[in-house]
């Protein structure tokens, strides 16, 4: 994985064509949770006071460290991100 953006953080002219979107399913090994999530957020929690997105966390993770994170292709599988009540609402809709 070469990189992981928040929407905030995209420039101008930034277009999706040519790139994945994360689902935001993770599953992460306990030494990575140790070793490298728990610190960035522990540093991010303290510069940011807790009000930065885990993008953008996980942004800093793969900048540094490219292989630390690995993604999966889905092919055709069923998804649908929810980030509110109307979202759920779709979701119900789409798979019932």
């Amino acid at each position: 994985m070469t990189d992981w953006c928040h929407k905030s953080m995209r420039p101008e002219g930034y277009t999706l064509e040519d790139k994945f979107k994360t689902v935001n399913i993770h599953k992460f090994s306990s030494a990575f949770v140790a070793g490298t999530l728990l610190p960035a957020l522990e540093k991010s929690n303290a510069e940011k006071d807790g009000k930065d997105p885990l993008e953008n966390v996980m942004m800093g993770i793969v900048r540094q460290a490219p292989d630390a994170v690995k993604g999966v292709v889905l092919r055709g599988e069923k998804w649908f991100e929810i980030d509110d009540s109307n979202d759920l609402a779709e979701a119900e809709k789409i798979f019932a």
